[in-house]
């Protein structure tokens, strides 16, 4: 595997001079900053900050909404929250039945089966619910696009509330309010929200939400929390890593593998036994979820092999399992840098699957340049849903990488590795540490700090756990820093030789081990040093 294209972010020497003595920071830690566009210390102290609450009122039809769910509150008429599959769905309408609830309504919750009935309303369902009594329904993070459902509903005698926040056409449902921040007209400042729990950029608002939230999951009031990190094994304070890697994908295993209300019960339970119960199942379905991945991705890595790649990868079977598809996308993108869809295909012909880009690549926009031959997508620029007949998979395919490549101009792009700046290995202190903590927490929109230090020698270098690279390095007379490069396994398979002089790219973390705490580099990637 080679390295990636190492990208230095430009740097402003005398802005960081003027953050450096105006904020008592090391230079290091105002190159990050810079980084995001924070360019003095006023506007330092204000991303760091709260922020300020945005008029609700701003988003379009906000009132009606109110109206309406006040209505149904106060003279007990029952309702509905209806919810995606997914983690961001499921969190959403876990916190509607959990606030309603306590404020005395009638409420109760669906969520579609991912399998059964696919993603968002459906007929059926709108339906169902609709001869069980129900007439106001409540989506979250779906139904921005559901004009057939909502006009049935709306047949029916049922009103609609929607709460999405994925792009559209300019026409809305015929509900009674849509609330989507992103939906043209809206004069709401912020359109990065989401539902509750998402691939958002992590700015705005969307900070002050995500360190509360993290305060509230580090404090684990819910005992569905509270087994869900036991099961984890989460032992310290949450941040967004562990939400991204320890609690999402174990919620998200629900709806993957067997049913998205197991992850609605979990999170609004009472009842510490049945949490853990839940818990438990959700485990061994994200270990299940982890064995297909790993199935999928080696028979698709399989069919690409010895091929040339065109700019999108777009790869469809009858064997895969619809609920893991959007996983083995994202693989796919970390390891092509370049869109990827991929379907599963039911005995009806018919090939549903998730989308995942990179480097800026619009998907909810490329999907739309081939609308004619889809039966139905949705989704946002980040990440998109997919619905064709399988025999117009290989015209789609072409279509969809003419648009990559129209974009690229080249075709797919050199992966490349963004760097916030070159730093000395002395730098790497717990000061600098303690400044990184202050630019928490870290995602889409604000991505960890990336630093690179070059000329390192490598004092020791071992492969633990099977697969992971372990590296002792040090820079000139610098003290000896330990480094992991998680799934690297051995500088040799980077074509790297032994004693070699490498240049690493890192974040540095406060590793805890044996009771003490030592700083430790995380390498994000690793290249031979240039000889002078």
């Amino acid at each position: 595997m080679k390295s990636k294209l190492w990208v230095f972010r430009d740097i402003n020497l005398s802005q960081r001079a003027l953050l450096v003595q105006g904020l008592s920071i090391s230079p290091a830690t105002a190159s990050l900053f810079l980084a995001r566009g924070v360019t003095t210390p006023d506007e330092a102290t204000s991303w760091m900050s709260l922020q300020s609450p945005h008029d609700p009122f701003l988003i379009p039809d906000m009132e009606q909404a109110i109206e309406r769910l006040h209505r149904a509150v106060t003279t007990q008429e029952p309702i509905c929250f209806y919810g995606d599959y997914d983690v961001d769905g499921i969190t959403a309408t876990s916190v509607y039945l959990s606030f309603f609830g306590g404020l005395g309504a009638k409420v109760r919750a669906y969520v579609p089966h991912r399998l059964r009935e696919g993603y968002g309303l459906n007929l059926s369902a709108v339906q169902r619910l609709h001869d069980e009594g129900i007439s106001l329904l409540v989506t979250s993070d779906c139904g921005t696009t559901s004009h057939k459902e909502i006009a049935l509903a709306a047949k029916l005698g049922m009103d609609v509330v929607v709460t999405d926040h994925h792009q559209s056409d300019e026409e809305m449902p015929p509900a009674v309010a849509v609330l989507n921040p992103p939906r043209a007209g809206a004069l709401y400042p912020f359109r990065g929200l989401c539902s509750v729990a998402d691939v958002v950029p992590l700015h705005d608002e969307n900070r002050n939400f995500v360190r509360e939230g993290l305060v509230q999951l580090s404090r684990g009031a819910r005992c569905g929390v509270r087994a869900l990190k036991q099961v984890a094994g989460v032992t310290k304070d949450c941040t967004a890593e562990t939400i991204a890697f320890k609690l999402a994908p174990r919620i998200n295993a629900a709806g993957r593998l067997d049913d998205a209300m197991l992850g609605v019960r979990l999170l609004t339970t009472d009842n510490p036994l049945e949490a853990q119960q839940l818990a438990d199942r959700l485990e061994q379905l994200n270990r299940e979820r982890q064995r297909i991945e790993v199935d999928i991705m080696e028979e698709t890595l399989a069919s690409l092999k010895d091929k040339e790649l065109p700019p999108a990868v777009v790869v469809a079977s009858r064997n895969w399992h619809l609920g893991v598809v959007g996983i083995v996308a994202a693989r796919l993108v970390d390891r092509f840098q370049r869109p990827a869809i991929v379907l599963a295909i039911n005995e009806q012909g018919i090939a549903k699957g998730s989308a995942r880009t990179t480097g800026g690549f619009d998907l909810y926009q490329g999907l739309a340049s081939c609308r004619e031959m889809l039966e139905a997508f949705g989704g946002h620029p980040s990440a998109a849903g997919v619905t064709i007949r399988e025999s117009r998979i290989d015209e789609f395919r072409a279509k969809f990488s003419d648009a990559v490549a129209g974009w690229t101009h080249e075709g797919a792009k050199v992966p490349t590795l963004n760097v916030d700046a070159e730093v000395r290995l002395d730098e790497v202190n717990l000061k600098l540490i303690q400044e990184i903590c202050s630019l928490h927490p870290f995602g889409a929109g604000n991505p960890e700090p990336t630093f690179a230090v070059t000329r390192l020698e490598v004092l020791e270098a071992r492969t633990v756990g099977e697969k992971h690279l372990k590296m002792t390095v040090r820079q000139g007379t610098s003290l000896p820093f330990d480094s992991i490069a998680f799934g690297m396994k051995s500088l040799l398979e980077r074509g790297i030789p032994s004693r070699t002089p490498v240049d690493l790219a890192f974040t540095p973390e406060l590793n805890h081990w044996n009771g003490r705490d030592r700083i430790q580099l995380r390498i994000r990637d690793v290249r031979p040093s240039v000889m002078e």
